[in-house]
């Protein structure tokens, strides 16, 4: 049985997620001076964490800024970190503005993914995604508005990799998991 994390621990999390939001070190592609693996991001628009939702959030909740609603349908590359997930689904991947772990055993649905959680899909055959700690940066089409997963979870943001960027970014990953 775990233990009741202690009062103000929640608010702790919502602070440390909104900071991130404007976090300067999500500007660049770089973690501790080492290059992010990145996928095919020729001819994409830069889209970042801090441009999803409108802010301050008013009195109707967050809302989706007009860059991100302008970008739907559209190629995008944006920086995040992979979430650790204890089962991910197949060909897809959680990406973050912070590194977060989402304990799905024991929490569920009731986790703390950040509302700017992107839903990345890839075109890889049936494969699971290799976490990977750091810095990624990824490119896709984004998609904008709420969609079911296979996880069960309701995804506002999507970014799709096609087979060749999918392909692409894996092989970073090997890569990086060799070099290790």
């Amino acid at each position: 049985m775990h233990a009741l994390p202690p009062p103000g621990a929640k608010l702790i999390r919502l602070l440390l997620i909104a900071s991130a939001l404007s976090s300067p070190c999500l500007a660049g592609a770089h973690d501790a001076g080492q290059q992010a693996p990145s996928a095919s991001t020729q001819d994409a628009t830069d889209l970042k964490f801090r441009d999803f939702f409108k802010m301050p959030v008013g009195p109707r909740g967050l809302q989706p800024t007009e860059k991100l609603l302008g970008l739907n349908g559209k190629r995008v590359r944006i920086v995040g970190y992979m979430a650790r997930q204890e089962q991910p689904a197949p060909n897809t991947l959680l990406l973050t503005p912070l590194p977060i772990t989402m304990g799905d055993a024991d929490e569920g649905l009731a986790d703390d993914l950040p509302a700017t959680a992107v839903f990345v899909h890839l075109e890889s055959g049936g494969r699971s995604v290799p976490y990977v700690p750091g810095l990624i940066k990824l490119s896709g089409v984004l998609s904008v508005g709420g969609r079911d997963e296979a996880d069960g979870r309701v995804s506002t943001v999507r970014l799709t990799m096609d087979a060749a960027a999918s392909d692409e970014f894996l092989r970073s990953l090997q890569q990086r998991h060799a070099s290790k």
